[in-house]
């Protein structure tokens, strides 16, 4: 059952089977109620709104998913770099 449920090609199958096989329902509800406790997030709006229609839909998500901001500086550096294509 794990290994058709986990993505053949993952290199931490054997992490994730570890995790995975020891945990409990009571765990996971544990855990769920401190994800998304706090985000940023990027919104990129596109289509047949108008620009105050779109900062709306934006605030309406927000309180939805109540959400305490996370600064910038406190958040992963990210590194981008761009590859060259095969041959």
């Amino acid at each position: 059952m794990f290994e058709s449920a986990v993505l053949t090609t993952a290199y931490e199958k054997k992490a994730l089977r570890h995790i995975l096989e020891g945990l409990q329902f009571e765990d996971f509800a544990k855990q769920a109620q401190q994800w998304l406790n706090s985000a940023r997030f990027v919104w990129f709006v596109h289509g047949n709104l108008s620009e105050e229609q779109a900062v709306g839909l934006v605030d309406r998500a927000r309180a939805t998913l109540k959400v305490k901001s996370v600064a910038k500086e406190d958040l992963v550096d990210v590194r981008c770099i761009a590859l060259p294509g095969g041959k």
